[in-house]
This record gives structure tokens, sequence and C-alpha cells, in this order.
């Protein structure tokens, strides 16, 4: 098993180009550092390395108040969704603060969906199809977000939806 982890997301330290490989299986370990020397990647800076320790170190407070804070923006999102836009459906994600809402109830493909959420919405969210045909009539909203953000940009798809629908 090889298992990759990496403070980027969850501390916000993309930039710092910090992450581990946890490859027990001291063979196929050897192959895995040897394709990162050829590629010139098998170094780590020691910003990267003091970030990443840091973070994983002294910040779980931080870390409890960010997935409270998530946590809360779920709730808000799934209620707003369920009570707003009634035609609209969304699974309850149990790891990710990337949401899919399923638009189809309302008619669209993504197509239809993508402009009038720019163009009646004047909101951007991402294309669910560009995840695979499976995605269409899907849109992707990331809730990691600042909830005013958040609450305005959900408030100005209802408003569309509802003045259309």
């Amino acid at each position: 098993t090889v298992t990759f982890v990496a403070p980027s997301k969850t501390f916000n330290i993309a930039g710092m180009n910090s992450s581990v490989a946890l490859i027990p299986d001291e063979k196929l370990r050897a192959r895995y550092v040897s394709v990162l020397k050829r590629l010139h990647l098998s170094s780590l800076s020691i910003l990267g390395l003091t970030a990443m320790e840091t973070a994983y170190a002294k910040c779980a407070g931080w870390l409890d108040e960010l997935m409270a804070y998530l946590e809360e923006n779920r709730n808000f999102t799934e209620k707003f969704v369920r009570e707003r836009m009634p035609k609209a459906k969304m699974d309850h994600p149990e790891g990710t603060y990337i949401f899919w809402i399923d638009f189809r109830g309302y008619g669209f493909d993504s197509e239809k969906l993508m402009d009038f959420l720019v163009n009646e919405a004047g909101v951007a969210l991402n294309n669910g199809r560009n995840f695979g045909t499976e995605g269409d009539g899907f849109a992707r909203i990331n809730i990691g977000t600042n909830r005013e953000m958040l609450k305005e940009a959900l408030e100005k798809i209802a408003k569309a939806l509802n003045a259309k629908y």
C-alpha cells in the first residue's frame, strides 16, 4: 500500500509544496525514491518542511474550529437547497467541502445550467460535466468559504430559479 498525505488543503499551505509518501514495502519505496530523484523531485524545502511540521504539531485547535465552521456551512447549504431550491437535489457530503448540486429537476443539462448560472444568477460554479457524462446537469460549489459569500451565491441562484421556474 502507498499512502500520500499533505497538509496543503487542510491548512491552506499548498504553496509550501509539502507532502509525505508512506510506503512500508522497502522495494516499492526504493523504486519510488528512484523515480523522484530522476525527476528532481526528491527534496523538500526547509520552509515547506517547517510549515508541514508546524501545521501537524501545533494547529489542531485551528483545525477543530475549521471543521466546525465547515460543518455549519454544510448544514446551512443543505437546508438552503432543500427549502429554497426544491427541485434541486444534493447528497449529504461526508469527506469534502465541495458539494454537487443536481439541477436536473429544473430541466437543465450542463450547457443550459452553466449559461443560466452565469448569465441569469450571476454565479460561476464548476460544471459537473467536466467530471464525466454522469455530471451532466450538476454543478459543484465550494463551501469552504465565508458564510456571507456562500449565502450570497446561493441567494442569487435561488432568486434566479424562482423567477424563472
